[in-house]
C-alpha cells in the first residue's frame, strides 16, 4: 500500500501512468495485491 500511495502522491502525471499500466497490466495488480496481503 505504501508504494501505491507514494506513486499517487508525486503528481497527476504519475497517476495517469499508473492507471494506464493498471488497465493494460491487470496481472501486475494481482501480484501486488498478493504481496500486500500474503494470506
Amino acid at each position: 500500500m505504501e508504494l501505491r500511495e507514494e506513486a499517487w502522491s508525486p503528481g497527476p502525471l504519475d497517476s495517469e501512468d499508473q492507471q494506464m499500466a493498471s488497465h493494460e497490466n491487470p496481472v501486475d495488480i494481482l501480484i501486488m495485491d498478493d504481496d500486500d496481503v500474503p494470506s
